[in-house]
């Protein structure tokens, strides 16, 4: 994707539900997000944590042979810009590893977490920075976001980057 100088491309982290969806169902909704990605419609941010979660969901809870998770995984690692958080946070107490996707959002200056996990979902707002769901922002507002946001990952919602 080729934007103007001086413009910058979205930057959005995506929970670990969206990479799992994404990969088993390479036909859902869930892997439209990811193949924008891919295409570049906006940088993707991704943690050492999240990789790691990604493939440990995949190989227990799918049951994925370790050659196709460790495609998957280099997949991640060759479109996203891997950061590695220095915070540490314990705001959802409920699943500790949503910590993780605040903590790379936030260390990786993400405009955007996409997530379908209700506990992130869920947080209204941590630090000033508000969190919502998809009732809370009008179709096409992905482009416009402006602090970091939780979204459920419906494309029908950002049209533009789809």
């Amino acid at each position: 994707m080729i934007l103007a100088p001086g413009t910058e491309r979205l930057k959005a982290v995506l929970e670990t539900n969206i990479y799992i969806a994404a990969f088993a169902h390479p036909k859902g909704r869930n892997a439209a997000v990811w193949n924008a990605a891919v295409d570049g419609r906006y940088e993707l941010v991704v943690s050492p944590a999240i990789i790691r979660e990604t493939a440990k969901v995949l190989r227990g809870d799918f049951a994925w042979q370790e050659d196709r998770v460790q495609k998957a995984i280099r997949e991640v690692a060759q479109v996203a810009h891997i950061i590695v958080p220095h915070s540490v946070l314990s705001v959802v107490t409920a699943d500790p590893d949503d910590n993780r996707i605040l903590e790379c959002a936030m260390d990786g200056k993400a405009d955007i977490i996409v997530s379908n996990d209700h506990h992130l979902l869920d947080l209204r707002m941590y630090a000033a920075i508000p969190n919502r769901g998809r009732s809370g922002l009008p179709p096409n507002a992905w482009p416009e976001v402006v602090p970091l946001q939780c979204m459920r990952a419906d494309p029908s919602r950002w049209k533009a980057i789809i």
